[in-house]
Formats: structure tokens, C-alpha cells, sequence
């Protein structure tokens, strides 16, 4: 199971399966199958993804789903502790497409403004972001809009699910508090 001591299940892999396949139901009452760009927010963003396009592609009946994936810096190593740097942008051309920016959590919120700033820039058709945790509350800014999310309102330092301990546990099929 891959439980460290100090930590507790607060999600199993049960409970994170049914998160998402109501989150893909949410989407794809809003697209059906029209045509949707999914951007990844490397690396905690790629289980979830995988997972939601999974569930999205049984939904579809046409293949006409795309991914895509970015690589967003938000950790200061010798950097002002508020600057969100790209370090990898997306290679599709998005401009007049529905985009789904996919993401592990939604702590500080930063790093979804960033995001979100830098593609409207690119004029797509509509932008909307997907979480599989929101750590947030409705009180933090920047004030980001979460279109889908999993878990709401989750505290407390998460690991698991595409959420990290210092670079590790990213993998684990459950979400654990450390305590």
C-alpha cells in the first residue's frame, strides 16, 4: 500500500476512481465531443489526466480528444518566492479550440493564474481548469476560477495521487495526510 508512518488514508484509490469519473461526467456534459485540448501541469498533474482522459475518452464517440503537457516552476531555488516560471510550453496550437488545463492540486492558486494568464494569450475558445484537489477555500487569492474539482476543500500536507513528499510518493493510487 505503500503507507509511511506519520500518514493516514484520507482518499483510497476506490474513492479518487469515483471522484473521477464524476469529474469526466461534469465535462463531458459541458463538451460532449467537441473537439477539447487537454494541457497536463507536469508531473503532479499527469495521474490525474491520465485517468480523466481515460474516462473521457468512454464517454466520447469521436476521437477528437488531444493532450498536451506543460512544465510550470513554482518552488524558489534562488528565485523570488512569489515568481511562477514556464519551463516547458505546449506544442498544440490552441487558438479557437476548447482547452482543459489539468491539474494534481490547487494549493496557492499561483501557478493556475500564471497559467491561465499565459494561454488566453494564445486565444483559445474557452479555457476552463480541472483539479483533483482544491487546498484553497474561496478566501485566497489570486482569485482563479476551478471549473472542475475533485476533492474540495482538502487540508493538511498531501501526498499521493500526483502530489508529492519532497519528489516522492507522487505515484501512490491513494492520497495520505502526513501528520
Amino acid at each position: 500500500m505503500g503507507l509511511k508512518s506519520g500518514a493516514s488514508i484520507i482518499k483510497t484509490e476506490e474513492q479518487i476512481q469515483a471522484m473521477v469519473e464524476q469529474v469526466a461526467d461534469q465535462i463531458f456534459k459541458d463538451y460532449g465531443n467537441e473537439e477539447l485540448v487537454i494541457i497536463i501541469l507536469l508531473n503532479g498533474g499527469m495521474f490525474f489526466a491520465v485517468d480523466l482522459s481515460r474516462a473521457l475518452e468512454r464517454r466520447r464517440t469521436s476521437r477528437s480528444l488531444y493532450i498536451d503537457t506543460m512544465s510550470v516552476s513554482s518552488w524558489p531555488d534562488n528565485r523570488p518566492a512569489n515568481e511562477v516560471r514556464i519551463l516547458k510550453d505546449i506544442s498544440y496550437q490552441i487558438s479557437g479550440r476548447h482547452v482543459l488545463v489539468v491539474d494534481e492540486v490547487a494549493d496557492t492558486r499561483r501557478t493556475l493564474e500564471k497559467v491561465k494568464s499565459h494561454l488566453w494569450v494564445k486565444k483559445p475558445k474557452s479555457l476552463k481548469i480541472a483539479v483533483a484537489v482544491d487546498k484553497t477555500g474561496e478566501n485566497l487569492r489570486p482569485k482563479v476560477r476551478l471549473d472542475y474539482v475533485g476533492f474540495p476543500e482538502l487540508e493538511g500536507y498531501l501526498v499521493g495521487y500526483g502530489m508529492d513528499d519532497r519528489g516522492t510518493g507522487r505515484g501512490l493510487v491513494h492520497i495520505e495526510r502526513k501528520i
